[in-house]
C-alpha cells in the first residue's frame, strides 16, 4: 500500500492523473481460498453438501466474469463497496475512478446502487471523473443523470479497453530492435 501511495504521488509531482480501475460487478473466482471475502459470512461450510451462494450477505448465486454478482438490494453491501470507493479516493488521492464492467451491475439489479455510488462520489469529490465501462445498449445510460440512467461521467466501450491493452501490451515488450517510436 505505501509503495502504490509513493507512486500516485510521484506521478502527481509529474503531473500525472491516476485514474483506478475497480471492479464492483463481482468477485472471484473463489477457487477454495477459504479468506477471500466470499467464506467471511456463509451459513454453511464450504464444503457442505447443500451449501447455497444466496447464504452469502455480499454475494448472489449469479455468475458474473468467473465470480459471482454482489448482492445488490442489500444495503450495507452497497455502502461497503460505496465506502470502498471513497477510501481509495481519500487515502490514495487518486484523480478518478473506472468502474469495470457496469453493465453486469445494471444487469443484476445494481442500478439503485450505481446511482447511489455515483451520487456519493460526486458530492466526496467532485473534480474526479467516474469512468463507466458499459458494453450494453444504449451505451448513453451509463452518463445519463440518475433520474434516467447511472448518473457516470464518461462509459467506455469494449472496444476502448481492447485498444489500451493492446497499446500497453505493445509498449510493455517494446519493438526488439533497439529503436523506439
Amino acid at each position: 500500500m505505501a509503495q502504490l501511495k509513493v507512486m500516485i504521488d510521484m506521478f502527481h509531482l509529474h503531473g500525472i492523473a491516476v485514474i483506478l480501475d475497480v471492479v464492483y460487478n463481482h468477485a472471484g473466482p473463489f477457487n477454495g481460498d477459504d479468506e477471500c471475502l466470499y467464506f467471511f459470512d456463509l451459513q454453511a461450510p464450504p464444503s457442505a453438501p447443500n451449501k447455497n451462494n444466496n447464504d452469502s450477505l455480499y454475494f448472489t448465486d449469479q455468475g458474473v466474469a468467473g465470480g459471482l454478482a454482489f448482492a445488490y438490494w442489500n444495503q450495507d453491501v452497497r455502502q461497503f463497496l460505496i465506502d470502498n470507493g471513497r477510501f481509495l479516493c481519500d487515502e490514495y488521492r487518486i484523480d478518478g475512478l473506472r468502474f469495470d464492467l457496469v453493465n453486469e451491475i445494471d444487469n443484476h439489479g445494481g442500478a439503485g446502487f450505481c446511482q447511489d455510488l455515483t451520487g456519493t462520489c460526486h458530492t466526496h469529490r467532485p473534480p474526479n471523473p467516474l469512468i463507466a465501462e458499459y458494453w450494453s445498449d444504449p451505451q448513453r445510460r451509463a452518463v445519463d443523470s440518475p433520474a434516467q440512467g447511472l448518473g457516470f461521467d464518461a462509459p467506455w466501450s469494449d472496444q476502448v479497453r481492447n485498444e489500451l491493452w493492446r497499446v500497453v501490451s505493445a509498449a510493455s515488450v517494446g519493438d526488439g530492435g533497439g529503436a523506439r517510436s
